[in-house]
């Protein structure tokens, strides 16, 4: 069986903070979700511990399952001690991120820059 190991998850750390980026706009199939929160895993266990940013510039469009995957990561990050935030998302994503009440658990930032500054090591 072969399987399309595209990476979903661009990654770099700035600052001492893991800034994870998506190569796609869209996160609404269920195959690109499992991908993602494969990496996401994979992501978390090379780490073993730290600050986590996501950057969604450039996502157009996400699903429940992947805000509900993204939840599940940051409380996989919060018991090791580190904290995940957000920027990057467009006007419509943080609609539904405060209608659906994920801003309660997840911090949302304009810009990469000012949730770096946030994390508080510079």
């Amino acid at each position: 069986m072969s399987h399309d190991l595209r990476t979903r998850l661009l990654v770099e750390t700035v600052d001492g903070v893991t800034v994870a980026s998506f190569s796609d706009e869209s996160l609404l199939a269920e195959d690109v979700v499992r991908e993602v929160e494969d990496q996401l895993d994979v992501l978390w266990d090379g780490l073993g511990g730290g600050n986590v940013l996501i950057n969604f510039d450039g996502v157009r469009f996400i699903s429940s399952t992947m805000l509900a995957v993204l939840i599940k990561f940051a409380r996989k990050v919060e018991k090791g001690g580190g904290r995940v935030k957000v920027c990057g998302l467009a006007t419509h994503l943080k609609e539904v991120f405060r209608i659906g009440r994920f801003d309660r658990f997840l911090e949302v930032f304009e810009r990469e820059a000012e949730a770096l500054d946030s994390f508080g090591f510079n």
